[in-house]
């Protein structure tokens, strides 16, 4: 059994042998210009479409407004998440505090499922302007509400992922850092099937469904 004064000396002989950043200059700066790169592409071209969208009143259209709610979703990632997960990336703490700690995955899951059933949207509009023709177009105020809607489901569904989301002291470095902290691990199993199930399965086979009923 490890004394009280020894456990304390590992833990400093631990935090003296790993370093702050994880990986060597070299390798940190393929980091920063990688995610540099990708974030500059991803603000220019959302940016663009967005901007263009709501400038053309020619283009206020029910699949122009999906589009847009795309381009949304994206910025959100190239904004907020972005960075952080570069600055996690290379560093071997979490330097960001615990309101930081939950907000990041709460909005990167938030952006995938917005992004995900937005897709979704953008296929019924498509099922229902072929199959019911001529009067099966979704209209303007409905494409509204489907948006709300596709925002609301999605933060309901990733919510107890930031709720799980906390700060604990580092076990191997002097600070912190974030993990997932659930009840018990069949909680965080049974969470990842749920994620499954309706991020991917469920709104694949909709999609695969309107497609080919629209193809038929």
């Amino acid at each position: 059994m490890v004394e009280e004064g020894n456990l304390t000396n590992a833990t400093s002989v631990k935090w003296d042998v790993v370093p702050f950043f994880k990986h060597d200059l070299a390798v940190t700066t393929v980091f920063v210009c990688a995610y540099a790169a990708v974030c500059l592409l991803c603000l220019a071209g959302n940016v663009t479409v967005c901007c263009l969208v709501a400038q053309n009143r020619k283009l206020h259209t029910v699949t122009n407004f999906f589009i847009l709610n795309l381009a949304v979703a994206d910025l959100m990632i190239a904004v907020f998440c972005m960075p952080i997960t570069l600055v996690n990336n290379i560093v071997t703490v979490w330097v960001f505090g615990d309101v930081v700690c939950k907000l990041t995955p709460f909005i990167q899951g938030l952006s995938v499922g917005a992004s995900v059933f937005t897709l979704v949207a953008i296929a019924t509009d498509r099922y229902v302007a072929i199959v019911r023709a001529p009067n099966g177009r979704i209209r303007e105020r409905q494409a509204v509400v489907i948006i709300v809607v596709v925002w609301v489901l999605a933060a309901l569904i990733v919510a107890p992922h930031a709720v799980v989301m906390e700060t604990i002291p580092h076990p191997y470095a002097q600070g912190d850092a974030c993990q997932e902290a659930w009840p018990a691990q069949s909680y965080r199993m049974a969470y990842t099937v749920v994620l499954f199930l309706l991020l991917f399965v469920a709104p694949l086979l909709a999609v695969a469904f309107m497609y080919t009923k629209s193809q038929a």
